[in-house]
């Protein structure tokens, strides 16, 4: 039953790495194809860096006070239907105002997406623990009817418990460097 889970896992990622790999080829060729044929030569188009979009969009936010930033965002949200939630508890405007205006906590989520090969290598590492999950609940599961209801209910909770825990604990040994600043900031607004 293993071998099929992990054959099944590996034909799931490299069909879609191919896909993904087909479709960008054929964009490419597409869009290459037009360029040429209306101006007769391909020019080249500008990368667009997404370390400086996110710094464009964030200077604003770090030039104004804090609490006219908590104001504005304050207006935004309101407005959508997310907007209740927020109604009762005003630190929510003031963490998000922190959040924009600080100068390494929107860049070091960013950091998180941007390396890939990390980002991958803790994917992997997810996907193992969902299989030892796994495992660990077949393993159990043929000693239900030995221990009943509430026996059954323990292993399941410690279970969920332990693997859950796993992946937090996975996510800040893996990016802790890049969610320490968002992490102060939580805790300077909510503890």
């Amino acid at each position: 039953m293993l071998k099929k889970i992990i054959l099944f896992l590996f034909l799931l990622v490299g069909l879609s790495l191919y896909a993904q790999e087909e479709e960008e080829e054929f964009v490419d060729e597409e869009v290459t194809e037009e360029v040429v044929t209306e101006q007769g030569a391909a020019p080249s188009l500008p990368k667009i860096d997404p370390d400086k979009v996110v710094k464009t969009i964030l200077e604003s936010y770090q030039a104004a006070p804090e609490e006219e930033v908590a104001k504005v965002l304050e207006e935004r949200i309101r407005v959508l239907p997310i907007g209740p939630l927020f109604k009762e508890n005003s630190k929510w405007f003031t963490f998000f105002a922190r959040v924009l205006r600080d100068e390494k906590a929107v860049p070091g989520m960013f950091a998180i997406v941007k390396d890939r090969n990390r980002l991958l290598t803790f994917l992997g590492l997810n996907i193992l623990i969902f299989i030892a999950g796994y495992m660990w609940k077949k393993s159990h599961k043929n000693t239900k009817d030995e221990v009943g209801f509430v026996g059954s209910l323990k292993r399941t909770l410690t279970r969920v418990i332990v693997l859950q825990i796993s992946r937090i604990a996975l996510f800040i040994i893996y990016f802790k460097a890049e969610i320490t600043p968002f992490w102060e900031i939580t805790k300077k607004t909510f503890f």
